[in-house]
């Protein structure tokens, strides 16, 4: 097995800096790739029995990004970025939840990073790295980081016993300038972000409007955009670990109570009663029970009882 800083060394990606630890060189490509590097490709995501074909066309110019993503299976349906920050993130997109997973987080933080081996993926050679979680509150992965690129080709969330939860894949990639005519519309009506607003960073900005939080979050899971919706009461809040990500959400009312599971996905609703009113807490994310019990439980109406 070659050494990773042949990373460091390839023309696809930005030189890492001075870092020499070879698990830090992988990481810091990883991380850095997806906001500077053009490319097209076809991705595979399979969660339980659910299997989704999409084909993904990314641009980046000067720290602004351009993207499509259209579905090969189905119906056709298509998501198109214009214009938008590369560290811009809308909700539920674990595609680029990959794409930006935060070095500090991993490094002596909530994963034990280490490279395990190399392999190859859509005909590309990748480090495969394996993040360890150091407690109960997050799930293990395995990354195949692209050696040329450092995009991340394939990642595997795994339970404990060491099963396949969640896989992300791409078939088929090609890392190269993009055409105007690739990231144009090819459907009547294709969903576009094309503002600032659209991004769930910018909501924590309104955080003093939101009277909710989980008091105890996980170790590791920082609030991470808040919204509040005045007009039916309705408050949402996205935690996450730098990888791991689940939401809440609460309502007025009792609107149902269960939990279900399918691959790696959590989805627990609750109700509660909060001075005489009732409420019903919806709990979404990819995270194990453990995280799900703990961050019901300690939620709290701010300002009463934070």
């Amino acid at each position: 097995m070659s050494s990773p800083t042949l990373v460091a060394q390839s023309t696809e990606t930005t030189p890492v800096n001075t870092v020499t630890d070879p698990v830090e060189i992988v990481l810091a490509a990883m991380s850095e790739a997806g906001r500077q590097i053009s490319y097209t490709g076809v991705l595979n995501w399979t969660n339980g029995t659910t299997e989704q074909n999409v084909r993904v066309v990314h641009q980046v110019e000067e720290g602004i990004e351009y993207e499509r993503i259209f579905h090969l299976d189905g119906a056709a349906r298509e998501v198109i970025r214009e214009a938008m920050p590369v560290n811009c993130l809308q909700p539920g997109q674990a595609l680029r939840r990959a794409r930006f997973a935060q070095l500090d987080s991993m490094v002596g933080g909530v994963y034990e990073p280490s490279i395990i081996g190399e392999e190859r993926v859509a005909g590309r050679l990748a480090w495969k790295m394996r993040l360890e979680p150091i407690d109960q509150y997050r799930f293990a992965h395995l990354v195949f980081v692209d050696q040329a690129s450092g995009l991340i080709l394939k990642s595997l969330l795994l339970d404990r016993q060491q099963q396949v939860l969640e896989s992300m894949q791409y078939l088929d990639i090609q890392i190269r300038p993009i055409t105007p005519e690739e990231l144009s519309a090819q459907t009547d009506t294709p969903l576009i972000f094309n503002q600032s607003s659209d991004c769930v960073q910018g909501q924590l900005a309104n955080y003093d409007q939101v009277n909710w939080a989980v008091t105890e979050p996980p170790p590791g899971f920082e609030l991470f955009s808040a919204e509040y919706d005045a007009e039916n009461d309705r408050t949402w809040l996205m935690y996450g670990d730098g990888y791991a990500v689940f939401s809440v959400f609460i309502e007025p009312g009792v609107n149902g109570r269960g939990i279900q599971r399918v691959g790696a996905i959590s989805l627990v609703a609750q109700p509660i009663k909060v001075e005489d009113e009732d409420y019903t807490i919806t709990l979404l994310g990819d995270v194990p029970s453990e995280t799900v019990e703990r961050s019901i439980a300690s939620l709290r109406r701010r300002g009463n009882s934070d």
